[in-house]
């Protein structure tokens, strides 16, 4: 039926390798005495889901730099003109394939929420660990490019300036309603930025970790940094939606969250720190 089960912490691999041989098995007709390699069939699927949703012409622009620089086959100086029409040929084919296509757009669904919170929480420690935070031109927002053709795409500038006059004056909950944008992205590194620029003092020295307890004490990184506790969830889609008793004690004092305005003490659950955005950062009281 091409039913998809959920991906459960248990599951996660599983689905994907079922998955990948469902999409394989889908696609064998599309093939062309053996080509591509399966290497290059199972970049094609990882392509597809990473950066979905993708046209044909990006798919086949980095299929082609993958496989020419991989050197398996083909090659930029001695391309194998047989391969290289097999390869193409089978991803304008299986792209064409509405059951295969809409398959993986089912696969895909699953995994968009945790992607958005991973998003998140990588920022959110790249702007608050020791270091100079850098952002990629363009990154503001979600970013699904490709390196090749999509490294050469102009940024939308209009769009970022536009948009970020908008998060200056939106709550955490009213941003993250607006994910389809990727505005949580933008109103984190505005808010982040916007803290570390006004109040440096906050962020020196190095940093300790803060470890949690409980059932899924392995989904949760924090650490200490100066006056700055920073939270957020790791493997979310392993979580199914709950942290059980999982616990977090903060350090002596207490925390008020630059995000959302609460002030937390003590030993904490995950659930209150994320009620209204998926990722915190705690600044301590004076």
């Amino acid at each position: 039926e091409g039913k998809i089960d959920a991906l459960t912490s248990q599951g996660r691999m599983q689905g994907w390798i079922a998955a990948v041989r469902r999409w394989s098995a889908m696609n064998g007709k599309h093939r062309r005495a053996g080509f591509p390699d399966r290497n290059a069939e199972y970049l094609f699927y990882q392509t597809l889901v990473g950066a979905w949703p993708l046209t044909v012409e990006r798919a086949l622009a980095y299929m082609e730099k993958s496989s020419r620089e991989a050197k398996q086959h083909t090659n930029w100086t001695e391309p194998n003109a047989a391969y290289d029409e097999a390869l193409k040929q089978f991803i304008t084919a299986s792209m064409d394939d509405g059951a295969f296509m809409a398959d993986v757009g089912r696969f895909v669904s699953l995994l968009i929420a945790a992607g958005q919170i991973n998003s998140l929480a990588q920022t959110l420690i790249k702007l608050t660990a020791p270091g100079v935070p850098d952002i990629y031109q363009g990154n503001e927002l979600w970013d699904l490019s490709l390196v090749d053709p999509d490294n050469r795409r102009p940024v939308d500038f209009d769009l970022r300036l536009r948009l970020l006059a908008e998060v200056k004056k939106i709550s955490a909950e009213a941003a993250w309603l607006r994910r389809d944008d990727g505005l949580p992205k933008l109103w984190l590194i505005q808010k982040a930025l916007a803290l570390r620029a006004g109040r440096p003092d906050l962020f020196g020295g190095g940093y300790e970790a803060l470890i949690a307890r409980g059932a899924k004490a392995q989904h949760l990184v924090a650490f200490l940094r100066g006056g700055l506790v920073v939270i957020v969830p790791r493997l979310t889609l392993g979580l199914n939606g709950g942290w059980e008793d999982t616990t977090l004690t903060l350090p002596p004092g207490n925390w008020r969250s630059e995000f959302c305005g609460e002030t937390f003490s003590g030993s904490i659950s995950p659930e209150a720190c994320f009620k209204k955005f998926p990722v915190a950062l705690l600044v301590r009281c004076e």
